[in-house]
């Protein structure tokens, strides 16, 4: 069952404990791209670790036109801090971290709205004091 929560910014260290709930699970972490991606960009993404490949939209819970995979088995220290900051990643060339266990979105994140979602069964003894919101399954 798949829930939302808002992560205002006094929850933001709730999302370090999801990110790291996450790493444990997932297989894949997506992001979209909001920019053109100039060389710098690129070169910040390949510094990051993992590999990297551009796509065309997904099945993400909020999906831009462009994502940029990683392996999460792959990726290095220095993303995991990136990822355990939530508010790095709003409104940046690259934002709305997801993570993915096989096919199925586990968490999901509209960064510049603050929402969260997860699917309850990984997360649901982080999660019994914090007000959530049903979604519809897919």
């Amino acid at each position: 069952m798949k829930k939302i929560l808002s992560l205002i910014e006094e929850n933001y260290s709730l999302w370090e404990v999801l990110v790291a709930r996450a790493l444990i699970h997932s297989d894949t972490i997506k992001f979209n791209i909001l920019y053109h991606l100039t060389k710098e960009d690129e070169e910040f993404l390949q510094g990051l670790g993992g590999s990297v490949t551009e796509g065309v939209r997904s099945d993400k819970f909020y999906a831009t036109s462009k994502i940029v995979v990683f392996s999460s088995k792959e990726i290095e220290q220095k993303m995991i801090e990136f990822l355990k900051n939530f508010g790095y990643w709003k409104n940046k060339f690259i934002e709305d971290p997801s993570f993915w266990k096989q096919n199925e979105e586990i968490l999901a994140s509209i960064t510049h709205e603050e929402l969260v979602m997860v699917e309850f069964e990984y997360f649901s003894d982080l999660l019994e004091n914090v007000d959530l919101y049903n979604i519809t399954s897919s």
